[in-house]
Protein backbone atom coordinates (compact mmCIF):
# COMPACT_ATOMS: atom_id res chain seq x y z
CA UNK A 1 0.00 0.00 0.00
CA UNK A 2 1.48 3.69 -0.92
CA UNK A 3 1.06 6.09 1.90
CA UNK A 4 -1.05 9.03 1.33
CA UNK A 5 -0.53 10.97 -1.87
CA UNK A 6 0.68 14.70 -2.46
CA UNK A 7 -3.17 15.64 -2.57
CA UNK A 8 -3.75 14.21 1.15
CA UNK A 9 -2.95 15.90 4.15
CA UNK A 10 -3.00 15.22 7.32
CA UNK A 11 -4.46 17.86 9.86
CA UNK A 12 -3.18 15.74 12.46
CA UNK A 13 0.25 17.21 11.76
CA UNK A 14 -1.00 20.65 10.29
CA UNK A 15 0.72 23.17 11.93
CA UNK A 16 -1.32 25.99 10.08
CA UNK A 17 -4.13 25.65 12.15
CA UNK A 18 -4.52 28.47 14.72
CA UNK A 19 -4.38 26.48 18.67
CA UNK A 20 -7.33 26.24 20.67
CA UNK A 21 -8.42 29.46 22.15
CA UNK A 22 -7.71 29.54 26.08
CA UNK A 23 -9.39 31.04 28.85
CA UNK A 24 -8.70 34.71 29.41
CA UNK A 25 -7.00 35.27 32.87
CA UNK A 26 -6.96 38.76 32.97
CA UNK A 27 -8.86 38.89 35.94
CA UNK A 28 -11.74 41.51 36.92
CA UNK A 29 -11.87 45.14 35.50
CA UNK A 30 -12.22 48.31 37.34
CA UNK A 31 -15.77 48.52 35.99
CA UNK A 32 -16.90 45.10 37.43
CA UNK A 33 -15.06 45.82 40.83
CA UNK A 34 -17.05 49.20 41.29
CA UNK A 35 -20.51 47.33 40.22
CA UNK A 36 -19.80 45.07 42.75
CA UNK A 37 -19.10 47.60 45.58
CA UNK A 38 -22.05 49.40 44.41
CA UNK A 39 -24.11 46.16 44.68
CA UNK A 40 -23.13 45.32 48.39
CA UNK A 41 -23.25 48.87 49.01
CA UNK A 42 -26.69 48.89 48.42
CA UNK A 43 -27.39 45.41 50.45
CA UNK A 44 -25.85 46.84 53.32
CA UNK A 45 -27.89 49.65 53.47
CA UNK A 46 -30.71 47.56 53.45
CA UNK A 47 -29.73 45.03 55.40
CA UNK A 48 -29.23 47.95 58.13
CA UNK A 49 -32.64 49.58 57.82
CA UNK A 50 -33.81 46.18 58.33
CA UNK A 51 -32.03 45.65 61.92
CA UNK A 52 -32.91 49.34 62.94
CA UNK A 53 -36.84 48.85 62.27
CA UNK A 54 -36.62 45.42 63.91
CA UNK A 55 -34.88 47.17 67.11
CA UNK A 56 -37.56 49.99 66.95
CA UNK A 57 -40.30 47.54 66.74
CA UNK A 58 -38.65 45.19 69.48
CA UNK A 59 -38.29 48.46 71.72
CA UNK A 60 -42.03 49.01 71.26
CA UNK A 61 -43.21 45.73 72.04
CA UNK A 62 -41.08 45.76 74.81
CA UNK A 63 -42.57 49.09 76.32
CA UNK A 64 -45.99 48.04 75.55
CA UNK A 65 -44.64 44.52 77.68
CA UNK A 66 -43.84 46.84 80.77
CA UNK A 67 -46.98 48.67 80.60
CA UNK A 68 -49.92 46.69 79.19
CA UNK A 69 -52.53 48.81 80.34
CA UNK A 70 -51.28 51.59 77.56
CA UNK A 71 -51.83 48.83 74.89
CA UNK A 72 -55.48 48.23 76.51
CA UNK A 73 -56.73 51.58 76.53
CA UNK A 74 -55.66 52.40 72.81
CA UNK A 75 -57.98 48.98 72.16
CA UNK A 76 -60.26 50.75 73.99
CA UNK A 77 -59.76 54.43 72.06
CA UNK A 78 -59.94 52.76 68.87
CA UNK A 79 -63.37 50.13 69.34
CA UNK A 80 -65.02 53.62 70.64
CA UNK A 81 -63.78 56.00 67.61
CA UNK A 82 -64.82 53.16 65.15
CA UNK A 83 -68.13 53.08 66.55
CA UNK A 84 -68.97 56.40 66.99
CA UNK A 85 -71.41 59.01 65.59
CA UNK A 86 -70.42 62.07 66.68
CA UNK A 87 -67.13 62.90 67.66
CA UNK A 88 -66.01 66.18 69.74
CA UNK A 89 -64.41 68.91 67.75
CA UNK A 90 -61.10 70.43 68.37
CA UNK A 91 -61.12 71.34 64.70
CA UNK A 92 -57.83 70.30 64.17
CA UNK A 93 -56.37 72.13 67.39
CA UNK A 94 -54.76 70.42 70.40
CA UNK A 95 -57.42 69.88 73.65
CA UNK A 96 -56.37 69.42 77.13
CA UNK A 97 -60.42 69.19 77.51
CA UNK A 98 -62.13 66.04 77.97
CA UNK A 99 -62.89 64.39 74.68
CA UNK A 100 -66.43 63.19 74.36
CA UNK A 101 -68.14 61.05 71.61
CA UNK A 102 -71.75 59.80 71.06
CA UNK A 103 -71.60 55.92 69.50
CA UNK A 104 -73.99 54.60 67.42
CA UNK A 105 -76.79 53.05 70.14
CA UNK A 106 -76.79 56.86 71.64
CA UNK A 107 -73.99 56.31 74.85
CA UNK A 108 -72.19 59.14 75.60
CA UNK A 109 -68.25 58.00 76.47
CA UNK A 110 -65.90 60.78 77.56
CA UNK A 111 -62.16 60.50 78.23
CA UNK A 112 -60.20 62.42 81.04
CA UNK A 113 -57.27 63.01 82.57
CA UNK A 114 -58.11 62.46 86.79
CA UNK A 115 -55.58 62.72 89.48
CA UNK A 116 -52.82 61.12 86.87
CA UNK A 117 -54.72 58.47 85.48
CA UNK A 118 -56.94 58.29 81.96
CA UNK A 119 -60.03 57.82 82.59
CA UNK A 120 -63.36 56.14 80.67
CA UNK A 121 -66.44 57.10 81.37
CA UNK A 122 -69.86 55.40 79.93
CA UNK A 123 -73.11 57.03 80.25
CA UNK A 124 -76.15 55.22 78.33
CA UNK A 125 -78.46 56.88 76.74
CA UNK A 126 -81.58 57.98 79.01
CA UNK A 127 -80.05 57.12 82.28
CA UNK A 128 -78.00 59.34 84.81
CA UNK A 129 -75.63 56.75 86.37
CA UNK A 130 -72.65 56.25 84.27
CA UNK A 131 -69.55 53.42 84.26
CA UNK A 132 -66.25 54.58 85.01
CA UNK A 133 -63.01 52.70 83.89
CA UNK A 134 -59.33 53.59 84.53
CA UNK A 135 -57.46 52.61 81.73
CA UNK A 136 -53.89 53.80 82.24
CA UNK A 137 -52.45 55.07 85.30
CA UNK A 138 -48.79 57.88 85.65
CA UNK A 139 -49.59 59.99 83.34
CA UNK A 140 -48.24 63.62 83.90
CA UNK A 141 -50.09 65.09 81.01
CA UNK A 142 -52.47 64.27 77.65
CA UNK A 143 -54.08 66.57 74.84
CA UNK A 144 -56.00 65.54 71.49
CA UNK A 145 -57.18 66.36 68.12
CA UNK A 146 -59.88 65.71 65.92
CA UNK A 147 -58.85 66.03 62.21
CA UNK A 148 -61.22 66.05 59.45
CA UNK A 149 -63.94 65.24 61.96
CA UNK A 150 -62.85 61.51 62.17
CA UNK A 151 -58.90 61.53 62.62
CA UNK A 152 -58.10 61.43 66.33
CA UNK A 153 -54.31 62.06 67.66
CA UNK A 154 -54.15 61.10 71.39
CA UNK A 155 -50.32 62.26 72.49
CA UNK A 156 -49.59 60.79 76.21
CA UNK A 157 -47.16 61.62 78.45
CA UNK A 158 -46.41 59.09 81.37
CA UNK A 159 -43.77 58.75 84.05
CA UNK A 160 -40.63 56.49 83.16
CA UNK A 161 -41.34 53.16 85.57
CA UNK A 162 -37.80 52.70 84.33
CA UNK A 163 -36.41 55.99 85.48
CA UNK A 164 -34.17 56.15 88.58
CA UNK A 165 -32.22 59.32 88.77
CA UNK A 166 -29.29 58.87 89.64
CA UNK A 167 -27.01 60.17 93.24
CA UNK A 168 -24.36 61.59 90.82
CA UNK A 169 -24.51 61.72 87.45
CA UNK A 170 -21.49 59.17 86.66
CA UNK A 171 -18.94 60.96 83.84
CA UNK A 172 -20.01 60.20 80.22
CA UNK A 173 -23.75 58.73 80.85
CA UNK A 174 -25.60 59.47 78.03
CA UNK A 175 -28.09 57.01 77.53
CA UNK A 176 -30.23 57.37 80.88
CA UNK A 177 -33.77 57.04 80.02
CA UNK A 178 -35.76 59.60 80.00
CA UNK A 179 -37.88 60.86 83.20
CA UNK A 180 -40.86 61.26 81.17
CA UNK A 181 -41.95 59.20 77.62
CA UNK A 182 -44.48 60.31 75.34
CA UNK A 183 -46.56 57.89 73.71
CA UNK A 184 -48.49 58.53 70.77
CA UNK A 185 -51.69 56.87 69.05
CA UNK A 186 -53.87 57.75 65.55
CA UNK A 187 -57.22 55.99 65.03
CA UNK A 188 -59.76 56.63 62.99
CA UNK A 189 -63.68 55.85 61.91
CA UNK A 190 -63.15 53.07 59.13
CA UNK A 191 -67.47 53.02 58.90
CA UNK A 192 -69.60 56.13 59.04
CA UNK A 193 -73.14 56.08 59.50
CA UNK A 194 -75.22 54.79 56.52
CA UNK A 195 -72.22 52.42 56.07
CA UNK A 196 -69.64 54.45 53.89
CA UNK A 197 -66.09 53.25 54.61
CA UNK A 198 -63.13 55.46 53.60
Amino acid sequence: MAGPGPGCQSHAHDTDLAPMSQPDSRGATLLELVVALALVSIALLISGDLILASARLERRATSELLNPTATLAGVWLRRDVDNARVLSSSAGVWSVLPFRMTLQDGTTVEYDLNNGALVRRELSAGTLASVEQQLLHGIVSWRWRVRAGRVVDLEIRLANRNFNAPAAEPAGATHLPPPIRTETLTVARRGLAGGRTW
